[in-house]
């Protein structure tokens, strides 16, 4: 389950000058599917972004899970995230001299999982 509470994010400036997201609650229920539609710049990114705990807002709670990422020190929400979240960047991001599936590999031993050799994930 996703849920956000009030959550504001904003960018540049002063508070709520550059605010790039404002969601007074919205919820996932776990097994649903949902799309994020909209024109560039709409926040897209930023609602992926907080969810997966990349980024914190200026205000406000998320949840994934039962937990609120936001409380979380940063090393916690980098092992959340590596535990709970699978994320396809729309730039790559992979290591360069590493296949794709080692990329996948890697990640995935981050985690803790270690896939058998032939099968990225």
């Amino acid at each position: 389950m996703i849920r956000l509470h009030h959550v504001r994010k904003s960018y540049g400036g002063s508070a709520g000058s550059g605010t790039v997201l404002e969601v007074g609650e919205w919820s996932v229920a776990a097994g649903e599917r949902v799309a994020l539609v909209g024109a560039s710049g709409s926040g897209k990114t930023t609602l992926l972004n907080l969810l997966s705990g990349l980024v914190l807002p200026d205000h406000g709670q998320v949840w994934v899970d039962g937990v609120d990422i936001v409380t979380l020190a940063e090393p916690a929400r980098d092992r959340f995230r590596a535990a709970n979240c699978g994320y396809l960047f729309q730039s790559f991001h992979l290591l360069e001299g590493f296949s794709a599936a080692e990329n996948v590999r890697l990640g995935a031993r981050f985690a803790g999982h270690a896939p058998p050799p032939g099968r990225a994930g």
